[in-house]
């Protein structure tokens, strides 16, 4: 089995740099899951406090294998533009 990637956008719809991250991953082509919460929503704290990243929106990578998946910290909107421009895709 190859190894592929997806990438996990934790988002708040209110948030102006979520959608736009969002934006970039439906323009970019990328395999991508968009959950969507409120400010006050655990699943959102429990992700910040996970990847240690205190702003919205979070977006990891990760890469599934036949030996294990490995979950990488990508970052808010800028962190993944940066990323997706490097990666070749239309940012």
């Amino acid at each position: 089995m190859e190894s592929y990637k997806f990438y996990t956008l934790y988002l708040v719809e209110e948030c102006p740099y979520c959608n736009r991250a969002l934006d970039l991953a439906k323009d970019s082509g990328i395999e991508y899951y968009a959950q969507f919460m409120d400010w006050e929503d655990p699943l959102l704290s429990e992700a910040k406090q996970k990847y240690e990243h205190q702003t919205v929106p979070v977006i990891v990578e990760t890469t599934v294998s036949e030996e294990q998946n490995i979950e990488r910290l990508i970052g808010g909107f800028t962190e993944f533009e940066t990323y997706m421009k490097k990666e070749g895709q239309n940012a």
